[in-house]
């Protein structure tokens, strides 16, 4: 794997916007990042997606991490952790491979963040982002996945917006991936799957046992479709 190209794409091209992204995330939730050591991204053997970083933000009195990946089209986020993937016996639209199996998620909550999508030509689009919530059908004892919803924006308006199409200015786009409350749990397990351009997310973690609430500040919203 080439460490300066992303999809064919130079690495330079993704981090370009990503500053600005993070700021902006950071002023709309209420907290600091440390932006260089969130755009420190480095590929990590084994993991089914390009890079990422790890840094530690604090919202109100809770320090928790934040994670920013890089996603080139065709990476995921699952593994055979929770499950094999030969006990899912149907993986409709996605191919059958370990990193689309969803994953037990151990934390309180936890929410998508769409820095930046970069097309095939180099140009990057901040705050766009459309990545697939892959989780299981109901009543099919976790054995075949459907998507839960796409976080970020919705495939048409990611479309739109990735082109120049879409009228008006675009900001932050929160997106939860695993909410709990008093009706049950959302998204949990699940995995992360990229069909689309590549693109830099990021995910805000809340550990088990803390206050899930503390997410609220980043103003996030169920993923499109859900």
């Amino acid at each position: 794997m080439n460490r300066n190209l992303v999809g064919g794409i130079p690495l330079d091209a993704f981090k370009e916007p990503l500053p600005e992204a993070l700021r902006a995330y950071g002023q709309n939730g209420g907290f600091r990042v440390d932006i260089d050591q969130a755009l420190d991204i480095r590929q990590v053997e084994g993991k089914p997606n390009w890079g990422r970083s790890r840094t530690v933000i604090e919202i109100g009195d809770l320090a928790v991490e934040m994670f920013v990946i890089v996603m080139a089209r065709g990476d995921g986020t699952g593994d055979e952790s929770g499950r094999a993937l030969d006990t899912i016996v149907d993986t409709g639209m996605y191919p059958s491979e370990t990193k689309v199996v969803p994953r037990d998620k151990n934390v309180a909550g936890e929410v998508h963040l769409a820095l930046a999508t970069v097309d095939e030509s180099g140009n990057a689009t901040p705050f766009a982002g459309c990545l697939d919530l892959v989780g299981f059908k109901p009543n099919t004892n976790n054995s075949r996945l459907v998507t839960l919803g796409w976080l970020g924006q919705s495939p048409g308006i990611f479309w739109r917006v990735v082109r120049g199409e879409a009228a008006g200015s675009f900001g932050p786009t929160a997106t939860y991936t695993v909410l709990r409350g008093a009706n049950g749990d959302f998204g949990d397990p699940h995995a992360v799957y990229n069909p689309r351009l590549a693109q830099v997310c990021a995910f805000v973690t809340v550990p088990k046992g803390a206050d899930p609430e503390s997410l609220n500040a980043l103003n996030a919203r169920l993923p499109q479709g859900a």
